[in-house]
């Protein structure tokens, strides 16, 4: 008795049962995605705080190695022990580069480790034994076999530093003293 209460209850007053659970679920679905949308802007926040300090750590390390460049360009004939300080801060950079651009000569990888230092050009022309004339060419081809814009090489081979493979959680770690170099 009570059953067919309810289908007479429900069929006569069923679309109003209907458009409620409707507003209900509807409901619900906007909570869930308003959620999501917070939770994707706060990854989202966290990740650019991330990179913003792994930047700075690149940045600080970076800037230790070029000054480990200054006094290494005078006394060092070879880059052995450069290329060695650049793999040990940096995510194997010199040795990743080469795996991943096998074409490249040592010149080049040479010359990418001194444009990733921010080296001035009459510092790399005298490292390189070339004219400063012809670095921005050398930039250029440099660029074309890797595959970037000559504009955006740097900016490759930050992140090229930055990141291992696709892994974004490994990034150049700063030395923990400048007499570690």
């Amino acid at each position: 008795m009570i059953l067919s209460d309810f289908i007479d209850s429900f069929l006569k007053y069923g679309h109003v049962a209907m458009f409620m659970i409707f507003v209900v679920l509807l409901t619900v679905i906007i909570i869930l995605l308003t959620k999501h949308e917070h939770l994707a802007l706060q990854a989202k926040q966290t990740k650019e705080i991330q990179l913003s300090t792994q930047y700075k750590q690149l940045t600080e390390t970076l800037n230790v190695l070029y000054e480990y460049f200054l006094r290494w360009k005078n006394d060092v004939k070879d880059w052995d022990e450069l290329l060695l300080k650049v793999d040990m801060h940096c995510n194997t950079f010199a040795t990743r580069l080469r795996k991943s651009h096998p074409k490249l000569s040592e010149q080049d990888i040479h010359f990418s480790v001194l444009l990733l230092l921010k080296v001035p050009r009459s510092l790399v022309a005298d490292s390189l034994h070339i004219a400063v004339s012809t670095i921005s060419k050398k930039k250029h081809r440099l660029a074309h076999s890797m595959g970037v814009e000559t504009n955006q090489l740097h900016e490759y081979l930050v992140n090229f530093c930055l990141y291992m493979h696709d892994d974004t959680t490994n990034y150049c770690h700063p030395t923990q003293s400048i007499g570690v170099l």
